[in-house]
């Protein structure tokens, strides 16, 4: 029956697997046996007015599972606890091994009870005595019946409960647990090979027709197929949050097939039968209502595998695109998607029938999954004109028909081209998308001709950099002042910004003022502030001017004057619009807002004190300190909470702020933003002044009820994460450690995590800088990165922690974890990662969570990847190894952090690498263009052409994403290159 549900899986099983899952799950099934037999014989006692003792086989059978399970189990779960554990920790280990010792124990009276009471009479005769007494006591029915009976109803019904309850997180981890343990052991054995056997596989190694090495074949045990192969079509299990628990089991196995089939490794005929057992319950099942749900992991899978084997996967794929299911239908397409760009199949698959019938289906989502197949494809390209040809196409045939309901379809669309803007801007025809500023079908959702006319405008807005003379101004001025909709006038005003960086027209720099102070929307108002700021980055507008009723006034000028306008409304979005500004002006304008300060209007107070706060540090020095201290005297609650924050601010940039001002203020009681502000500000005022504002802080926290959660005890934490990140005190680190580790409320266990992760990440910014650390009063500092990660580790051992807290402190463990790669002994460079692996899998014992296993994944990566930038002699190994190390950690955000973290260490090597296999994995993620700036920076000094083109690519990102500094930035390395 179980084959009949999985077809194909008998080519991967043996008479010695099969065996082996017998007796699995025989002895996993011996104590529920034992346990029910139990309760029938207790029942049967009770009707037949007496007790019968336990068989002996029944005793043998509990005794060998109690001895296989209950230790092993005991070992695996509480052997090598940390001492900073909680003491219930202890006493229910303890509790645990003496009720296996006791259970042992009578399993032996039951089956020789005078041999047992013989040992203890010669050895110690008092238990001997007990036992004795225990034993005419057992003979009792009255005494006997319940306590069995109870005992066998618990194990039954707690059987039966995690048997049926086949939807919970339990059994959910137990399968993900089953799936890890299916090929871990395979490809580490692998990994560990790599460097051991580099000599010998050096020998071995053989020419391809490439002229490059090819890869050895390295032997290590058989991954298990049958538990990977069925766990990729498991059936969903929606829990009573309706969250499908099976999810990361699938996505588990799809990553492990994946790699496995990638590997040379791997015989042909093992993929063979992989790619057919995928597409038996792929592409070739026939659904039914017994068997309705396809596997999106399995058909990502072939994806994939097709990626490295296209003749075995893409052929089947094409030829069933034809058929009426329309969901499988778009899981094939979004595998095509994964393989096009990177098989070179491009053509082949943007001509076949099967793909223009998709593109022409009258259901929506075979359309959109055609075209969203068509983008992924793209992406992978370098060349996106083909794929960009069958959209022009497509949009132009939508625009002319015009038919009913094609408004959405236009909508993908749009979509799907904004993505592909990035790849090749200046291939990207603006002409075509001017049309769609007009498109109108009959009958047309309203809603979906407002997200058309939002995206057409977006990709303008991105567009109006590289063909600022094709984008019609004069129709986006009118949308960007006239139309009804705030968010069409949000994006116009988007684009009349990116215009003015390339084309400064006066009257575009004069819509976008007058928007920032009469416009209605406050986002609308927010997007011309950042227009206008992003302009004077790039040009530098110290002296900039706009023209404003007919006169040329100064920028800066302009705002600083509208705040006294007697219009509060203009008045208040003129300070709002300074805030974004001023920074960008190297004028110290202090002195004229020093007056408003000193004023009555108390909002204008706010808006001036906020824009200080803003300013760089050669500002805040010249703020009169006396003025916001007599302020903090006579003012509102409202306003004395802005200035004492102002004060933190002011205290990070300079040592002379008065604490012990701010610190009267950290038992205000009339408002509670102003006590909240006011602990903020301290730990600001702490990197400064660090002895002082740690004892104000711990003394604080000592009269605090930390059992209750509260928004200022969080803000306590966070205070001393930030003076610690810079001054690493000993005793903030012991606080924040007996919080974790305490009996603290587990939901703010969290900000206690950030803080420790933020000076965790001080700390190794210090060594990399070689910083001294020196005593500060009677504050020393004496811990290192490692003590840190020590913290999280118990952390994850303890019981009952929130999954948020969890997974906050593994994201701590796997920013800090880079560290250990470098930090170890050269001839044992895996030592400190090995043993955090091991407090891992003891920390999975305790709380059974995937992040914790991606934190161990990620120290499986960390080892390869320094196998690949080490190796220096065998390109097999230097490949091997770097496959692992995308496979193990295939996030590209996670590479970015450790090359920006090897960057601090002063370790070029290790953070190129980095960046490059992070923009291998994401290309066009948030972090693409710092890692192209980066790689620039790296290799300016050795290969200029490189970092110029570098710098190009991210200075057109940094584009996309609207980070204008980031462009500057580029451009001013650019053109010190090119003066060299």
């Amino acid at each position: 029956a179980s084959n009949r549900a999985y077809p194909g899986i008998k080519k991967f099983q043996n008479p010695v697997s099969n065996m082996m899952g017998l007796i699995k799950l025989a002895i996993g099934a011996i104590p529920i046996i034992i346990a029910a037999y139990g309760l029938y014989s207790s029942i049967s006692a009770v009707l037949e007015g007496g007790a019968t003792p336990k068989t002996g086989t029944s005793a043998y059978l509990s005794l060998l599972t109690t001895v296989v399970f209950g230790i092993m189990g005991f070992f695996s779960r509480f052997w090598n606890k940390k001492s900073k554990t909680k003491s219930i920790d202890f006493v229910f280990s303890g509790y645990i091994m003496v009720a296996i010792m006791l259970n042992i124990l009578i399993n032996f009276m039951s089956l020789n009870s005078a041999q047992v009471l013989g040992q203890f009479n010669d050895q110690i005769p008092f238990i001997g005595d007990i036992l004795g007494s225990i034993r005419d006591m057992l003979t009792q029915p009255a005494y006997t019946l319940p306590i069995i009976t109870l005992q066998n109803i618990i194990t039954v019904a707690y059987a039966l409960i995690i048997l049926f309850q086949k939807n919970s997180d339990f059994q959910a981890n137990i399968r993900l647990g089953a799936v890890i343990g299916a090929y871990q052991m395979a490809s580490d054995k692998n990994l560990g090979k790599l460097k051991k056997m580099e000599e010998k596989l050096r020998k071995k190694i053989t020419v391809n027709t490439d002229g490059m090495p090819s890869e050895v074949i390295l032997k290590g045990k058989a991954p298990d197929y049958v538990t990977i192969l069925k766990s990729i079509v498991l059936e969903p299990g929606l829990n009573k949050f309706g969250v499908d628990v099976n999810e990361p089991v699938r996505a588990k196995a799809r990553q492990y097939l994946a790699l496995i089939a990638q590997q040379k490794a791997t015989k042909q005929a093992d993929i063979d039968k992989i790619v057919a057992y995928l597409q038996a319950h792929t592409v070739a099942k026939e659904r039914t209502a017994k068997h309705s749900f396809l596997s999106p992991e399995a058909f990502l899978c072939l994806g994939e595998i097709g990626k490295k084997h296209p003749t075995t996967v893409l052929d089947p794929l094409l030829d069933n695109l034809s058929g009426g299911d329309l969901l499988k239908k778009r899981y094939i397409l979004n595998a095509l998607g994964l393989m096009g760009g990177q098989t070179g199949k491009i053509k082949e698959i943007l001509s076949k029938q099967e793909v223009h019938d998709a593109l022409a289906s009258q259901s929506y989502d075979v359309k959109n999954a055609a075209v969203l197949s068509i983008v992924d494809i793209g992406l992978e390209l370098n060349d996106i004109m083909p794929v960009l040809d069958v959209l022009y196409e497509l949009i132009d045939d939508a625009i002319a028909k015009a038919q009913p309901l094609s408004e959405h379809f236009v909508e993908t669309l749009l979509q799907s081209l904004l993505k592909l803007c990035i790849k090749q801007p200046a291939s990207v025809e603006v002409e075509k998308f001017i049309g769609v500023l007009d498109f109108k079908p009959p009958r047309a959702d309203v809603d979906a001709l407002n997200f058309i006319l939002h995206d057409t405008l977006r990709i303008l807005a991105y567009l109006a950099h590289y063909s600022p003379n094709k984008i019609p101004v004069k129709r986006i001025i009118e949308l960007a002042t006239t139309d009804a909709r705030s968010f069409i006038r949000y994006i116009a005003c988007d684009i009349l910004g990116n215009l003015l960086l390339v084309k400064p027209e006066p009257e575009i720099l004069s819509v976008l003022v007058k928007g920032s102070l009469a416009d209605p929307d406050d986002d609308v108002r927010a997007m011309c502030n950042e227009s206008i700021t992003e302009y004077c980055t790039h040009t530098d507008g110290e002296s900039e001017t706009v023209v404003i009723d007919g006169k040329h006034v100064g920028l800066l000028d302009h705002y600083i004057a509208r705040l006294d306008d007697a219009d509060a409304f203009t008045a208040e979005n003129a300070s709002e619009a300074l805030k974004t500004l001023a920074r960008e002006y190297s004028t110290n304008i202090y002195k004229r807002l020093e007056p408003k300060i000193a004023g009555d209007n108390e909002e204008l107070v706010r808006d001036c004190v906020y824009v200080l706060s803003t300013l760089d540090d050669d500002v805040m020095k010249s703020v009169s300190l006396d003025l916001l201290y007599k302020r903090l005297e006579d003012t509102s609650d409202a306003t004395r909470a802005e200035i004492i924050r102002l004060l933190g601010y002011l205290g990070q940039a300079r040592p002379d702020v008065d604490m012990q001002i701010v610190a009267k203020f950290l038992s205000y009681t009339k408002a509670p933003e102003v006590r909240l502000n006011a602990i903020f500000a301290m730990g600001k005022i702490g990197t400064k002044q660090p002895a002082n504002a740690t004892g104000l802080l711990l003394n604080l926290l000592g009269r605090m009820n930390k059992a209750k959660r509260s928004l200022e005890l969080e803000l306590v934490y966070e205070a001393l994460g930030v003076i610690g990140s810079v001054h690493p005190f000993d005793e903030i680190i012991t606080t924040l450690e007996q919080s974790i580790m305490g009996d603290m409320n587990p939901f703010s266990k969290d900000v206690v995590a950030k803080a420790l992760k933020s000076i965790g990440q001080g700390l190794i910014e210090s060594i990399g800088m070689k910083k001294e650390r020196k005593t500060q009063g009677t504050y020393k500092m004496t811990r290192l990165p490692g003590n840190i990660v020590m913290i999280f580790l118990n952390a994850l051992q303890l019981k009952g922690i929130p999954d948020e807290v969890i997974d906050i402190i593994s994201d701590g463990i796997q920013d800090l974890l880079p560290y250990f790669l470098i930090a170890g002994d050269a001839k044992k460079p895996f030592e400190y990662l090995d043993t955090l692996h091991s407090f891992l899998v003891q920390a999975y014992n305790s709380n059974f969570s995937h992040e914790i296993l991606e934190t161990m994944d990620r120290i499986h990566s960390l080892k390869a990847f320094k196998l690949y930038v080490d190796e220096e002699k065998s390109l097999m190994v230097k490949a091997s190894a770097k496959f692992y190390a995308k496979q193990y950690t295939p996030d590209g955000v996670q590479f970015y952090d450790q090359g920006m973290l090897f960057k601090a260490l002063g370790q070029d090597r290790y953070a190129l690498a980095s960046f490059e296999i992070a923009l291998e994995l994401d290309p066009t993620e948030y972090f693409a263009p710092r890692c192209h700036q980066e790689i620039g920076s790296i290799v300016q000094a050795t290969d200029a052409a490189r970092a110029m083109k570098e710098y190009q690519i991210a200075s057109d990102i940094f584009l996309f994403f609207d980070d204008i500094a980031g462009m500057k930035e580029c451009a001013e390395k650019m053109a010190a290159l090119r003066s060299k």
